[in-house]
């Protein structure tokens, strides 16, 4: 006959399954639970996210990531990323990946175009990471990409600004210069040191050093005139002087400054242009002796014409 466990032993290993039962209903609901938060927060993110295979397959991406690239969530999944990057930045994104999954590294992080399903270029910032099981293997990858094309559109409008101004300045032989007076930090655009001949490196960011090529028959006055400005006296620093080419000869200046000051009236910063004005004064020279010649001519005619004068009576 087949020995049965006690009525009683029955009853209490049902009440321990019926509480095992309990325990993983609620763990199965608190899973549940986590697992609606993560999708809420997972669709609802500002940044795109994507959980993608180890082969570059889209296994599901949230909203942002799908109105980014411009497909719907179904049209996503499935896709290889090289469908959706632009060609020129496929290879280092490929490369990364490859690494990515070989487990050389565990994430990484690059600017990169996309290719919209509307055919449009956008620039986005791409952050790729390894998800590993808990035997530290691999499993997928999750991909977040974050909409940086206003950003590049801007630097990029920025640069051309830049490339602008420096040709422009440069073709004008002008440069700018600023001067913090209350930390004493001194700068100077490349240009203005190219006009005496220097590149960038050469001539330190010191007012002291830069004062230092001004013309010693010119430094006291255009000290002088500075100062005023400074204290207020005269609305703008504005003054003509020569300064110190490298190869030894003489460049003029026009230098140009504005203070700027805090609410009780006390400069906190000077910001202003050296304009290299050479071939003005050069050519205001020429004029001159030109004039020079002209009004001496003119008196030898005055004084020919008087004495013929005289002669005639």
């Amino acid at each position: 006959m087949t020995n049965r466990p006690p009525y009683e032993e029955l009853v209490q290993r049902i009440k321990e399954l019926e509480k095992e039962i309990a325990k993983n209903k609620k763990i199965y609901e608190t899973l549940l639970a986590s697992e609606e938060r993560f999708r809420i927060l997972f669709n609802n993110m500002s940044i795109g996210v994507a959980l993608v295979d180890r082969d570059g397959y889209v296994l599901t991406a949230n909203k942002a990531d799908c109105q980014f690239l411009g497909y719907s969530q179904e049209e996503l999944k499935g896709m290889h990323f090289k469908e959706f990057t632009y060609s020129e930045d496929l290879n280092l994104d490929s490369s990364l990946y490859a690494e990515l999954v070989k487990g050389v590294r565990e994430n990484y992080s690059i600017d990169k175009r996309y290719l919209r399903k509307d055919g449009r270029i956008v620039w986005g910032r791409l952050n790729v990471s390894l998800l590993k099981d808990s035997s530290e293997e691999p499993l997928n990858t999750i991909i977040s990409c974050e909409d940086i094309d206003n950003r590049k559109r801007s630097e990029k409008a920025l640069r051309k600004i830049k490339e602008r101004y420096v040709l422009a300045t440069k073709a004008a032989k002008v440069g700018v210069w600023d001067w913090n007076i209350q930390t004493n930090e001194f700068h100077l655009d490349p240009n203005v040191k190219a006009i005496l001949g220097y590149n960038d490196a050469e001539i330190p960011n010191d007012i002291e050093v830069w004062s230092s090529y001004v013309h010693p028959a010119d430094k006291q006055a255009v000290m002088e005139a500075f100062q005023d400005h400074i204290d207020g006296k005269t609305p703008e620093f504005a003054y003509e002087h020569r300064m110190l080419h490298k190869d030894g000869s003489i460049r003029w200046i026009m230098a140009r400054g504005t203070a700027i000051r805090d609410d009780q009236g006390s400069p906190f910063r000077v910001i202003g242009t050296d304009t290299d004005i050479t071939q003005q004064k050069q050519a205001e020279e020429v004029l001159r002796a030109k004039d020079t010649k002209l009004e001496q001519q003119t008196k030898n005619l005055t004084e020919m014409n008087t004495a013929l004068k005289v002669l005639l009576e």
